[in-house]
């Protein structure tokens, strides 16, 4: 269930907020739990907070306009036929289907993350799914698949206090600031049902108060009201990567600013990580997205394709905030996984622009001054 407010704070609420999650700087990382239990992971002036059992984040900041709140969900897994041979996830094309929000999750609570000399340099905290509780069916005719005993699946949530460099498999390496968080999506030995050719999808949905977004790829830029669901029978879109670029975007206009921009960016580099035995090498990963109502709320659900594999499978997508006068926030989903194009979602608070190049998806809503912030649920 998601609940996304935005609300007025005083003064004293704004002291509050800050105290919980002071101004980033270095060795600005903390981890502990709330008033209700909840874990809760600060870098800077942003706090994750993780509740309950299900694969999801919310972010909370104060903002000179008030407390502001994103979240990002792990809803789904599926595997999939790609009849299209497009390398990217279509709803027809379903072989199998686990719902990660009705399975159980732990944790190991937070661990202390140190460099090869011993000293602390971040926090660290795994969320593992019980194999157990995971249920997964087949598409054809709900009946059940079996789920190996060796099956894995972690969110590896890491903040590091100082800048690091994170060197991959076939030697590309990426750097980490210190107002980072990355949160490593781990899948191991999945009981795939289908033939050689089939696929494994993650569907992420992504949510807050005002969903107005801007896809941008190879083909240019997309405008898409969030807030409007597309017809049953219209297909996902893909999201072309741009060969040109290192990154490709999505923007979420999140209401409209006085004196300087918000910018968050939702991104995912073109590439995961597998490790099977001894071996360890890369796939590339593609993305398509849709606008659907469910549970008679309206997601924009994006969903990251992986070829089939063998043994571990790790990606890295990343989330990362902008904003006027504070520093920028990455929030990196992934590990090994990080080496080659990036898909970017921007949220972006600003003055409204027109842009020549936009192509609309569905027309346009109304968007008005509201508080932004990162969107990120996991």
């Amino acid at each position: 269930m998601k609940t996304l407010w935005t609300t007025t704070i005083t003064t004293l609420s704004v002291i509050a907020l800050i105290a919980m999650a002071p101004v980033a700087h270095a060795n600005g990382v903390s981890g502990g739990s709330g008033d209700n239990g909840d874990l809760r992971l600060t870098v800077g002036n942003l706090t994750g907070i993780f509740e309950g059992g299900e694969p999801e984040i919310t972010f909370v900041s104060p903002n000179a306009m008030g407390q502001v709140e994103y979240e990002v969900e792990f809803e789904r897994v599926f595997e999939f036929q790609d009849s299209s041979g497009d390398q990217r996830f279509q709803s027809s094309e379903k072989l199998s289907i686990a719902d990660l929000e009705q399975a159980r999750w732990t944790n190991n609570g937070f661990q202390e993350i140190t460099d090869s000399s011993g000293n602390r340099i971040g926090l660290s905290i795994t969320f593992r799914i019980d194999p157990s509780t995971l249920r997964i069916d087949r598409a054809s005719d709900g009946g059940q698949v079996t789920v190996p005993s060796t099956f894995d699946m972690q969110l590896v949530v890491k903040a590091f206090e100082t800048p690091q460099t994170i060197t991959l498999a076939n030697g590309r390496s990426f750097d980490i600031s210190g107002t980072e968080i990355k949160i490593d999506i781990v899948i191991q030995d999945w009981p795939f049902i289908g033939p050689s050719s089939s696929m494994l999808a993650v569907q992420i949905d992504l949510d807050s108060e005002v969903e107005q977004f801007e896809v941008e790829d190879a083909d240019g830029t997309v405008s898409v009201d969030g807030s409007r669901p597309e017809d049953q029978a219209t297909a996902e879109h893909n999201i072309d990567d741009d060969l040109n670029d290192v990154e490709d975007e999505v923007r979420f206009s999140n209401g409209f600013l006085t004196t300087s921009s918000t910018v968050g960016f939702f991104r995912f580099v073109d590439e995961a990580t597998v490790t099977s035995g001894s071996t360890t090498t890369t796939v590339p990963v593609a993305a398509s997205f849709k606008v659907e109502v469910e549970d008679d709320e309206t997601e924009f659900k994006l969903y990251l394709a992986y070829p089939r594999f063998t043994g571990k499978l790790e990606h890295d997508p990343s989330f990362a905030i902008t904003s006027g006068g504070i520093p920028t926030l990455f929030f990196v989903m992934g590990g090994a996984a990080v080496a080659g194009l990036v898909t970017v979602l921007a949220i972006r608070r600003r003055h409204p622009t027109i842009d020549h190049e936009t192509k609309p998806l569905t027309e346009a809503g109304p968007t008005g001054p509201t508080s932004t912030f990162f969107l990120y649920r996991a």
